[in-house]
């Protein structure tokens, strides 16, 4: 007869391992999104002078422009953004924070971006690519797994109740013919 501890333990383990799913559905062939640590595609570029880094945000393109040398906000800056079509001029938000609209970035895609940058007495002009990416989930998607392997662990938990209860009762039963 296994102790009742063991059991225990066998039956939490038992638990816990619906929590650790298998994941798939993905193309580990692809090149790599760069996402900003809000999941938002985002591209970055520099040059001597401006360290920019540009995020969409459904259709809203933001950029954060700061001189390359000690990181500080660049602020006034006047920066016109290009892309296929898409020609736009941002408008500042806070000191090194610029933003537009910008819907036709938004598309899943890989879109060229070319910054034109001018502050002050310096100008410049930056380059990079933002990649768009599909979302990765759809919310119906998830939440039907999750479900399905919280049912089966407490299937397996009432089992091992059970079981446990059978087994307490058989050690508790008077044997026939012996007197206590």
């Amino acid at each position: 007869m296994m102790p009742k501890k063991s059991l225990l333990a066998l039956i939490f383990s038992a638990m816990l391992a619906n929590a650790v799913l298998a994941h798939g559905d993905e193309d580990h062939g692809s090149a790599p999104v760069v996402l900003s640590r809000a999941g938002l595609a985002s591209a970055e570029t520099h040059s001597a002078e401006f360290a920019l880094f540009a995020q969409i945000n459904q259709q809203t393109l933001q950029v954060y422009l700061d001189r390359y040398q000690d990181n500080s906000p660049v602020a006034g800056a006047q920066i016109e953004v290009e892309s296929g079509d898409f020609k736009a001029q941002l408008k500042p938000i806070s000191p090194g924070v610029y933003s537009v609209a910008a819907p036709a970035l938004s598309s899943v895609g890989e879109h060229a971006l070319m910054f034109t940058i001018i502050a002050g007495e310096q100008s410049d002009l930056l380059e990079t690519t933002l990649t768009v990416a599909k979302p990765a989930l759809t919310p119906a998607s998830g939440p039907a797994v999750s479900a399905w392997w919280w049912g089966a662990g407490g299937l397996l938990s009432i089992g091992a109740i059970s079981l446990i209860i059978a087994r307490q009762r058989r050690a508790t039963r008077p044997v026939l013919g012996v007197k206590t």
